[in-house]
């Protein structure tokens, strides 16, 4: 058992169904691994629906494999499912035609879900609901491929950029296009503890190639610490006592049959000084998916009251998260000490478009539930 000693989450009973759902859902197999013995077979997970499990998919990201879990005769489900697998098919198109139109200029290496088509030979995969496709490009190309997609019909965001502040420039849209475009230099928003340096992701990152032309992705263990990271610290996660149930599928996807994946993903974390927060979100994916990503050996008690922690959050959906306000709390005392973060501040006050769209972003997280 996961949770024990007077700390077990108690999971409504629509985050029940919907990691039951999440459990059966049928992920496709990793480029090189074998097939699971114990693999959910197609149609063995179908699931009732309604709007008020869907409204909590959505929060949690996972509306698609919610949907698709659903019988054909559900009504709510009848057209919604064609739409989930015609939005996925326009998607693999579309990266189809960003690759075309930014490899034989520059390097580019496709993250997250953009990652995970890749592997699959940009076949559709509706198991993992997308809304933008993010890229991966070197600081010194992101101006000209920017032109490239202004060129191509995109329009970007009017919102301001300062590189200091942002991981990517802000997203790009295209008016016949389904997916947002995100254009990044670096894959965390500040440069912390070397968990993923852009260099080092981009000179490990492996060829995928397809009908359509090669693809390059992050190697296994970077997406792994890509996810883990850009959850627990980029989104601050981890001090706002957050998880997200769609991380536990990308998860399982990611790691697979390789027991390997996660410890080296763990070590990096222990090193990079981040290993509670890498530990608690192993914690909260076992306790989703029910099955062990903690290595036997790093089990913590403080990770099962994390899990605890967030559970209660679920539990409560339209109320204030107290741990949202002390991590804005919290940031600043680590901006004060972070010359990096003291720098971009500075700009910051001194910008009055930079200024509206922080207070704006800031104005954001503290509504989130």
């Amino acid at each position: 058992m996961l949770v024990t000693g007077g700390t077990e989450p108690a999971i409504t009973s629509h985050h029940k169904t919907i990691a039951a759902i999440l459990r059966g859902t049928v992920l496709p197999v990793f480029p090189g691994d074998r097939l699971a013995s114990d693999r959910p077979t197609a149609g063995s997970q179908a699931q009732p629906l309604n709007n008020a499990l869907l409204a909590v998919a959505r929060r949690q990201g996972c509306a698609w494999p919610l949907v698709l879990a659903a019988p054909p005769s559900n009504p709510i489900a009848l057209h919604m499912q064609a739409d989930v697998r015609s939005h996925a098919r326009a998607i693999a198109e579309q990266m189809r035609e960003l690759n075309a139109l930014i490899v034989p200029h520059h390097r580019a290496v496709w993250l997250k879900g953009a990652a995970n088509l890749a592997d699959q030979q940009l076949e559709p995969q509706p198991w993992r609901q997308m809304a933008d496709l993010d890229v991966l490009v070197s600081r010194d190309a992101l101006d000209a491929v920017a032109r490239l997609l202004e060129k191509a019909g995109y329009r970007r965001d009017s919102r301001p950029y300062d590189e200091r502040l942002n991981p990517h420039l802000p997203a790009f849209s295209h008016p016949d296009k389904p997916a947002l475009v995100e254009v990044h230099s670096r894959l965390l928003r500040y440069r912390e503890g070397g968990l993923l340096d852009p260099d080092g992701v981009m000179a490990r990152a492996i060829g995928r190639e397809t009908s359509r032309g090669t693809f390059f992705v992050p190697s296994r263990v970077d997406r792994i610490v890509h996810l883990i990271a850009h959850a627990q610290i980029g989104s601050h996660r981890h001090a706002r006592r957050q998880f997200v149930m769609r991380d536990a599928l990308e998860l399982a996807y990611l790691a697979s049959c390789d027991e390997t994946a996660i410890a080296k993903a763990v070590a990096r974390f222990d090193d990079a000084g981040f290993g509670a927060g890498c530990i608690a979100f192993l914690t909260a994916a076992s306790l989703v998916l029910e099955r062990d990503f903690v290595p036997s050996n790093r089990t913590t008690a403080a990770a099962r009251r994390w899990a605890k922690s967030v559970s209660d959050g679920w539990n409560k959906p339209d109320g204030k998260n107290p741990w949202i306000v002390l991590d804005w709390i919290g940031e600043v005392g680590r901006t004060l000490i972070s010359a990096e973060k003291l720098s971009a501040i500075a700009r910051l006050v001194t910008n009055s478009a930079l200024r509206r769209d922080a207070i704006a972003h800031m104005g954001k997280h503290l509504d989130r539930d």
